[in-house]
């Protein structure tokens, strides 16, 4: 998976939080069988 805010590429695991070197943190989630990341720092 690549980081939406760098498009760096990056290991990450459903359910888990993980903090990219960009400042973005990202929140993997699973929505009907497809990982999906979630940026949480637009907020």
């Amino acid at each position: 998976m690549n980081c939406p805010k760098c498009g760096r590429e990056i290991e990450i695991k459903k359910n888990k939080l993980y903090n990219c070197q960009c400042g973005a943190k990202l929140l993997a989630v699973e929505i009907n069988k497809k990982l999906i990341i979630e940026d949480l720092s637009k907020n």
